[in-house]
């Protein structure tokens, strides 16, 4: 990702595909944010299933107009990239590709091995936040989580809708990456 502005503590969400218009609003909330990269991903508890062709490319234009419009009303200097991919697979490489060095991969999840998010946000290390589907994660998209060396974090002792999960996520990432 390169953003000129290094203000930005949070450089990508990555949103797990979720029915209704929740994708709408995280693309919508995300913008306002100031986050310059949205990877929403197909995850295995995912309601909604990416269909290559003309389906895919209508929803990422839909992701497009809607930031543009999200960043024309919260004043943004820019509009975020905006991925789709299927599968953990697709999501690592994406991930691969957005991260580099002195920045933090952090999955949302409700395992016990989660710590508070204040508890990981503990550097300047500009950061990459994952939220699961309605259900959390699967076990096996948490170990690849966990190989590719992300950090599992929790957001409360609430269990939150996947859309409050993504904007709550993104408010508390920037509130402590700043207070540092």
């Amino acid at each position: 990702i390169d953003t000129k502005d290094s203000e930005k503590p949070v450089l990508s969400l990555v949103f797990a595909l979720s029915k209704g218009d929740r994708n709408d609003l995280v693309c919508q909330k995300a913008t306002e944010l100031g986050v310059p990269s949205i990877v929403f991903w197909q995850s295995e508890r995912s309601i909604i299933r990416i269909e290559p062709g003309p389906s895919k490319e209508h929803k990422l234009e839909r992701w497009r107009k809607i930031s543009e419009s999200a960043a024309r009303q919260s004043a943004q200097t820019f509009i975020p990239e905006i991925y789709l991919v299927a599968g953990i697979e697709d999501l690592l490489a994406v991930m691969h590709r957005i991260t580099g060095p002195g920045q933090k991969a952090i999955y949302c999840s409700l395992s016990e091995n989660a710590r508070p998010l204040h508890n990981v946000v503990v550097d300047n290390s500009r950061l990459h936040l994952i939220i699961g589907p309605e259900g959390d994660l699967s076990p096996a998209e948490e170990g690849a989580f966990s190989k590719a060396g992300f950090v599992p974090a929790t957001l409360g002792p609430s269990v939150l809708r996947s859309e409050t999960a993504a904007i709550a996520a993104i408010a508390m990432a920037q509130a402590l990456w700043r207070a540092l």
